[in-house]
This record gives C-alpha cells, sequence and structure tokens, in this order.
C-alpha cells in the first residue's frame, strides 16, 4: 500500500522535467532571437536561433538527467525501507499516537524553567525535564520508569504527598494543588520546595512542578527580621505612631495610646480618624489626608489641635508620609505632643508683648520728658533780652526736640526696635521751618526720602544731623529774608544708607572746615558722623551739599 503511494510520484517526474527543458528552451530562443542575433540576418536569424537554443537545452538536460535518477534511486532505496515495517506500524498505529502525544509533553516540560515531572497512576515517574535532572542530581535514565515521585520526598513531607496523590485520582478538587514539600536530592541534602500538581485531562497522570523556595524563605527570613526590627523602633519611639487607610486607623504603637489616653489596641485599630481630631479642625486634616492617599500634594508636616479620650483638647505636631500598606494607599503619621511648647510660646508671646508695652511706655515718658525740657528752654528764651543767649536756647530746644520726635514715633510704632524715618525726616524737617520762619517766608523744603528702617542708635544721631544742617542752611544760606530751597535726600544704594542736605543759598565760605569748625553745629555733625561710622562729603559749587554715608 505504501509502495503504490510513492510510484505515481516517481513517474510524474519525467514529465515534468520535459515541461521545464521546454520552457527553458523557448526562453533561450526569444532572449537569442531579440537581444543577441541583429535583425540583419534577415530570414536565417529565426533557424539559427532556434539551433542555438536546443543545443543549451541538450546541455542542460545532459547535467539535469543523471542529477534526476540519482535522487530516483535514493527515493526508492528510502521507499524500500518504509515498506518493510508497514504491517507493524499498521498495527501498532495507535501507539505510535501515544508516542507522539508523550514526545509533545516533552517538548513542552523542557521548555519550563522549573523542575517538572509527569507521574503515573501508580506514583512512578515516567518523564522529567533537564531542570529535575539539576534538582535531583540524577539523569533522566535513572528516574524515568525506574524511580517513585515519592523516593524523593523526606519523610514528613512524603505521607502527604501520598496522601494527596491517591485523593486527586478520586477528586482533583479534594486536595490543594499547591503546597510545601522538602525534596531529598542525589546527595542527601533536604531543600524546600513548592509543589503544583495538576492532573492530564482524559489520564490518570499529574503534571509536577517545583520551585526552590529556598531563597524566598531566605528573603521571607530576612523581610520578617527587617518588620521585627521597624516594629520594635516604631514601638520604643518616643513619638506616636498610627497608620491611616482611607479614614480608619490600621496600625498604632504603645506611645499612641499613651498620648490619647487609651488603654488597648482594639480601642482605636479599625475605628475612624476623627474622635481624636477636634472639630475645629477636622475637617482640614481628613482633607489633607485624602489628598495624601490619592496622590494629590499636601504638606508634609503641620500642626492640629486632637482631643484625648477624655475629651481633653491638645496640640499636636504631625509628620506625615504616604506609603502603600497591604498592597492599598495609607498614611503613615509621626505625632508629637507639643501642647507643652504651645503654652511656653503663648508664654513667651506675652511676656513679649508686655515688654513691648513696657517700651513704648519708657519712649513716651521720654518724649513727655524732653518736651518739658524743651517747653523750659523756650520759657527760658522768653525771659532772656540778649540775641545771642535767646538764639542758642532755640538752637538747643530744636535739637531736644528732635530727639523727643524719635521717641514720639516709637511709641507710636508697632515695632518698637527700628523707626521708619521717611516721616520722621518729613516732620521734622517741616518744624525746624516753621521754627524759622521769620528768617525768610520764601523758603521751600524739598524732600524725597525712601522707606529706611533705623535702629533708635542710628535715629537719634541721625535726626540730630539733619537738624543742625537745616538749621545751619536756614540760618546762614539766604540773607536779607532771600528766596532760596533747601533739600533733604535719604535712599540706599546697596548696603549703605546715603543721606544728602543741600541748599541754594550763599554756599559756605571756603576757610570754614567742618571737620576742624569752632561752631558748636558743625562740631556736633562732625562728631555724629563719627559715631554712626559714617563718610562726609562737602561740595560748595551753587550752595552747600552734605553727602552723608553710613
Amino acid at each position: 500500500m505504501k509502495k503504490d503511494r510513492v510510484e505515481p510520484s516517481l513517474q510524474a517526474s519525467a514529465p515534468v522535467l520535459v515541461t521545464v527543458l521546454g520552457l527553458f528552451a523557448i526562453c533561450v530562443h526569444e532572449v537569442l532571437e531579440g537581444f543577441v542575433f541583429p535583425s540583419v540576418f534577415g530570414w536565417f536569424t529565426s533557424p539559427l536561433s532556434v539551433l542555438v537554443s536546443l543545443a543549451v537545452v541538450a546541455v542542460a538536460a545532459y547535467f539535469a538527467v543523471p542529477l534526476l535518477l540519482k535522487e530516483i534511486a535514493e527515493h526508492k532505496a528510502t521507499t524500500t525501507e518504509l515498506t518493510r515495517p508497514l504491517p507493524v506500524l499498521e498495527s501498532q498505529q495507535s501507539d505510535g499516537t501515544v508516542q507522539q502525544c508523550e514526545n509533545t509533553y516533552r517538548t513542552i516540560v523542557e521548555t519550563i524553567y522549573v523542575a517538572t515531572s509527569i507521574v503515573e497512576d501508580d506514583g512512578k515517574i515516567s518523564l522529567v525535564n533537564s531542570e529535575f535532572e539539576r534538582l535531583s542530581g540524577f539523569s533522566r535514565r535513572e528516574i524515568e520508569g525506574v524511580k517513585y515521585a515519592a523516593e524523593f520526598m523526606a519523610p514528613e513531607s512524603r505521607e502527604k504527598l501520598l496522601m494527596y496523590h491517591e485523593a486527586r485520582r478520586k477528586d482533583p478538587d479534594s486536595v490543594p494543588r499547591t503546597y510545601k514539600a522538602q525534596f531529598i536530592d542525589r546527595s542527601g541534602a533536604v531543600r524546600d520546595l513548592l509543589l503544583c500538581v495538576n492532573m492530564m485531562p482524559g489520564t490518570k497522570k499529574s503534571v509536577v512542578s517545583g520551585i526552590d523556595i529556598a531563597e524566598f524563605k531566605r528573603t521571607e527570613v530576612a523581610l520578617m527580621e527587617s518588620e521585627e526590627r521597624y516594629r520594635t523602633a516604631i514601638e520604643c519611639s518616643s513619638d506616636a505612631v498610627t497608620i491611616v487607610q482611607g479614614d480608619l486607623r490600621v496600625y498604632a504603637n504603645q506611645k499612641f495610646l499613651e498620648m490619647f489616653g487609651y488603654e488597648r489596641l482594639d480601642e482605636v485599630i479599625g475605628q475612624p480618624i476623627y474622635p481624636m481630631i477636634h472639630p475645629d479642625e477636622r475637617d482640614r486634616v481628613v482633607e489633607m489626608d485624602r489628598r495624601r492617599q490619592s496622590g494629590e500634594p499636601a504638606p508634609s508636616r503641620y500642626e492640629f489641635k486632637g482631643v484625648r479620650k477624655d475629651g481633653i483638647a491638645m496640640y499636636i505636631e504631625a509628620s506625615v508620609a504616604g506609603i502603600t500598606y497591604r498592597g492599598k494607599p495609607a498614611t503613615l503619621h509621626y505625632l508629637r505632643d507639643i501642647t507643652e511648647r504651645r503654652e511656653a510660646e503663648e508664654q513667651i508671646k506675652t511676656s513679649l508683648r508686655e515688654k513691648e508695652v513696657l517700651l513704648k511706655e519708657v519712649h513716651h515718658r521720654v518724649k513727655n520728658n524732653l518736651q518739658v525740657v524743651s517747653s523750659l528752654l523756650f520759657l527760658q528764651s522768653q525771659t532772656v533780652q540778649d540775641e545771642e543767649t535767646r538764639r542758642i536756647l532755640e538752637e538747643s530746644r530744636n535739637r531736644v526736640k528732635s530727639m523727643a520726635f524719635i521717641h514720639k514715633q516709637l511709641y507710636q510704632s508697632t515695632n518698637v526696635a527700628q523707626i521708619d524715618f521717611s516721616p520722621y525726616v518729613r516732620n521734622l524737617a517741616r518744624n525746624l521751618l516753621d521754627s524759622y520762619r521769620t528768617n525768610g517766608n520764601g523758603i521751600t523744603l524739598d524732600v524725597h526720602v525712601e522707606e529706611v528702617f533705623l535702629s533708635l542708635d542710628m535715629a537719634i544721631p541721625c535726626g540730630l544731623i539733619i537738624n543742625e544742617l537745616i538749621s545751619n542752611a536756614l540760618k546762614h544760606a539766604f540773607l536779607n529774608g532771600s528766596e532760596g530751597q533747601i533739600s533733604v535726600d535719604l535712599h540706599r544704594v546697596g548696603e549703605k544708607n546715603v543721606l544728602i542736605v543741600s541748599d541754594n543759598g550763599v554756599g559756605l565760605p571756603g576757610e570754614i572746615d567742618v571737620v576742624s569748625a569752632e561752631t558748636l553745629g558743625l562740631q556736633l555733625v562732625s562728631a555724629l558722623v563719627k559715631q554712626i561710622e559714617g563718610r562726609l562729603e562737602l561740595t560748595r559749587d551753587q550752595g552747600t551739599v552734605f553727602k552723608i554715608t553710613f
């Protein structure tokens, strides 16, 4: 029967060969006639191309026919070999199908990168892959059809494996498909395996895959040790530690119970977080926790007002981070009771407010005392007939008033440490102009002062300097009631302050040296510039310009 199927295919080879050679001849003829021989040959072109084509085909046939004959001979030999055991194959066709299935299973099992075996109904191993060989230390020949699966199990795992094997054949779902067992290799070493067993459909065979979980167990032990270390660290922490998932508390350490006045974990674990947050703070804290668990931006440190179990309120500082707890988003909270700190801060703030009030009162009293001195000087000047003495008393009175203005502004300000010098300069200049108004009604003031804050130690000397320079200009720069302008400019240049007091009057005489001047006013200016560690520059062109950098 097999021979009948082979012969027709061989008989069909000759016609196919003839057809191929004919087509080859036609192609050669067309090529010669169209491209090789020129058209000038006329009627002789066609017979010549035919002869050449036949010659080429004959050469091709000369080489092709022996090859074909050789192929036919080899094919016949193969056919004879195949037809010899044909009756046996036909009688064992079912066995061939089984063998083919076994080969398929072997291929599949071999591609699995875990130790895999096929176990028969009687517990004998019929097939293993190379990974099983490596794990066990035995070769396939030593295992397949020779060893039983139970031989590789440690005594404490063997009974369970045999029980599962028997029960699985009655009801595959009656026993677990995955379980741990101890495996013994060739050297006698015991390995921990995770076995996965499934029945092969339509048979009593089972496929067993085993994964060496020694590394997993070491990792598991390391994780448990690490978890224990962190748990110990958290339990011994001086801060209260808790984990919140959703709106429920899922973990809390002992310090948390102590801080909020609870005695047992079951009073807080699995319970809502709301009762421990003051009603005034509840919405804010819960919203921040919700945003953090959903991945939205939220502050990691904040303070809020909490409530103990007994209802006592307390202030809490929280450090919060988003984590994953048992596969779900959660937040880890470190809480610290800052009630005592807040109370101390409030006491400090109260004390500072009291001292601030006291300082303002001091400035107020100093201002009043200076005002009394100024009034006394004024009264004294009214009783003096000598004009020079009256002038000296008036100058002294203006100096006292310049200092009184500073103390007045300090006790009226919210900042008792520094004074805003801008309004002070305007008030001082206006007051001096009013005092010397009788010397000339045509004098005007031009004040340009930036927002500059000075301490008391700097403000009083600067106020006295401005007082002396404006007074000097009002007295000497404009003769016989002539008109003129006095300018005051204060601004910052980098880290320095620049004060410029100028006038467009007759100018300071060239023989007068500010440093060595005999007049009290200029001597006072020079001394005060040194006190504030400043630098004085004098310009006499078109009036007088005093520039002080400090």
